[in-house]
């Protein structure tokens, strides 16, 4: 389900407005804002009675912190607004004058005459940003602010970090052949290079090659069979093994370190549990699609999707279609059947299952067998406390949206960043889509845009 627009009162007017330039955090507010002026404003909010899955009414008690100040949406590059991984910062692009510019947290980077779209990012532990910057014949990345190499100008550099951050890689060319830079070195050139991944563990590197019209995977340096099609690399948690979609002719494969497996007439994606002891794929007969868990076949259906393992690995959901209907298989049980249905989640103990629905011209969130408030929406996926009880979302209420935690409505904001959204969008963008971050099982923070302001929300649930 797409998200709609929240933002259409203040933000869109917003970008209609006046001639870009930047406000630095804590300058000129006036009225309600003059708390935000102050830097942080502590918030005690009385919350409503509301219909949710659980009895449990917490109050909670916010501060915000004010991080960066946006005068003008217009001067903002399309798509370019970016929350880090870790939910607690945010980076953009604007055009300043002729220039484009990279901010992070409100602090301007230097201008460049172009910069690539989608290439910015943030590092996995969130202290690192990248992007790749042009001028009218050559390209090159921009590491915490550093160029690296030039090269002839292609439109296309994908940079990836590490897990730990520590590593870097993105995609060059000599203007004929593309190849993989590691960490400041050129790998061998192919025709073309797609889909850099490195391991959990940040040691390796695998991405797709293509010479004479054929695909093959490449993998710490070593190149591996080729064939018609290859799909995205996916590495076991414990970075010991390799996994990858191979089309050959009119079959697909998965192909597990260089061994093939089980024929289908398709095969649209492969999931390994958490601690890595367990595989799933999505495969089709050539007509009903099915889960292939630990190699035996689940029951057919019309599709299948968001296939995901519990934790611990001992369990498994995902969303299947039959006709008209829509439901949730957790462990082989079909859940109650709705019109639309995205996004299991398990609890970190692994006890309870909770996904979003979308029904009666709105959105609601069930919690094994209870089923909660209707709002226009519900953005991004569920989050579970450590405690395994507590339960927060994004709601979407009228244009505004605000985090539901366990019924309790915070405060609306034109927008709460989630994947998805037009304006904040986390990265790398994997699931569950994290937008509500827990730090206890008291404390959780998140990010909100009013108006031209975005603050890191810090709330504490007694």
């Amino acid at each position: 389900m797409g998200t709609a627009g929240c933002c259409e009162g203040s933000l869109h007017a917003l970008r209609d407005e006046g001639t870009a330039h930047m406000k630095e955090p804590g300058s000129g507010f006036t009225g309600w804002r003059v708390a935000s002026w102050l830097g942080v404003l502590l918030v005690s909010i009385s919350m409503s009675s509301c219909s949710d899955v659980d009895v449990r009414r917490p109050s909670r008690v916010a501060s915000e912190t004010l991080i960066a100040h946006i005068d003008d949406f217009s001067s903002l590059v399309y798509d370019s607004f970016l929350a880090s991984p870790d939910g607690r910062h945010v980076a953009y692009v604007l055009v300043v004058g002729d220039r484009r510019v990279v901010f992070v947290d409100g602090r301007a980077g230097d201008p460049w005459y172009g910069i690539l779209e989608g290439s910015l990012l943030f590092s996995p532990d969130s202290k690192r940003v990248a992007y790749a910057v042009t001028d009218s014949s050559t390209q090159r990345a921009v590491i915490d602010g550093v160029e690296a190499q030039k090269y002839p100008y292609t439109g296309y550099t994908p940079i990836v970090f590490s897990p730990d951050g520590e590593r870097v890689a993105y995609i060059g060319s000599d203007g004929r052949r593309s190849f993989a830079v590691v960490d400041g070195k050129e790998e061998a050139p192919h025709d073309n290079v797609e889909g850099l991944v490195f391991s959990p563990d940040s040691q390796r590197l695998a991405y797709v090659a293509v010479d004479e019209m054929r695909k093959l995977a490449v993998v710490d340096g070593r190149e591996g069979a080729r064939y018609d099609g290859i799909g995205d690399c996916v590495f076991s948690p414990d970075s010991k093994h390799l996994a990858y979609v191979a089309a050959d002719g009119e079959q697909d494969c998965v192909v597990v370190d260089g061994e093939r497996g089980e024929r289908f007439p398709g095969i649209r994606s492969i999931a390994y549990s958490p601690n890595g002891r367990r595989q799933a794929l999505v495969a089709t007969d050539g007509e009903k699609w099915f889960v292939v868990v630990d190699g035996m076949r689940e029951k057919q259906y019309d599709d299948v999707e968001d296939v995901t393992f519990s934790p611990d690995g001992s369990r498994l959901a995902y969303v299947a279609t039959a006709g008209k209907r829509m439901f949730v298989v957790a462990d082989g049980r079909e859940q109650r059947a709705y019109g639309y249905v995205r996004n299991p989640v398990f609890s970190p103990d692994g006890e309870r299952l909770a996904y979003v629905v979308v029904a009666d011209h709105g959105g609601r969130v069930v919690v094994g067998e209870d089923t909660g408030k209707l709002y226009d929406n519900v953005v991004g996926d569920v989050v579970f406390g450590p405690d395994n009880r507590t339960v927060a979302y994004v709601a979407k209420v009228g244009l505004k949206r605000c985090v539901v935690i366990d019924g309790t409505e915070g405060k609306q904001y034109d927008d709460i960043a989630t994947i998805g959204s037009e304006w904040l969008q986390l990265n790398p963008p994997t699931r569950p889509a994290r937008r509500v971050f827990f730090d206890s099982s008291t404390g959780l923070h998140y990010l909100a845009v009013d108006g031209g302001d975005v603050y890191l929300v810090e709330e504490t649930v007694n």
